[in-house]
């Protein structure tokens, strides 16, 4: 037998296939939206429909307004740079908690 045909119901990435096939075979599922494929389209015009929306709010503030807005953006930006070290941290000992205990 040289192929296998398996009738997908979502589309399937081929050229992820091998990269996160192992990872997800070995990973335990605590969260079926770990499976679920991911509409990276979506996401991506979510993201955009925020900036845009951003820029209008920002280009109807006077200018102190504008200083202010622009200083807690910065601001926040920093403190999710701070905190991603401690997030993906959190999510390492989530994984190996699930594969302890599965």
């Amino acid at each position: 037998m040289n192929g296998i045909f398996l009738p997908f119901r979502y589309p399937l990435r081929e050229d992820l296939l091998d990269s996160i096939l192992m990872m997800a075979l070995n990973t335990p599922i605590s969260n079926i939206e770990q499976v679920k494929p991911r509409d990276f389209e979506a996401e991506k015009k979510e993201q955009e429909d925020k900036e845009n929306q951003l820029k209008i709010e920002m280009s109807q503030m006077n200018r102190d307004q504008l200083r202010k807005k622009e200083k807690e953006i910065k601001l926040k930006k920093k403190i999710e740079a701070d905190l991603e070290p401690e997030r993906v941290m959190k999510a390492e000992m989530d994984v190996v908690k699930r594969k302890v205990l599965s």
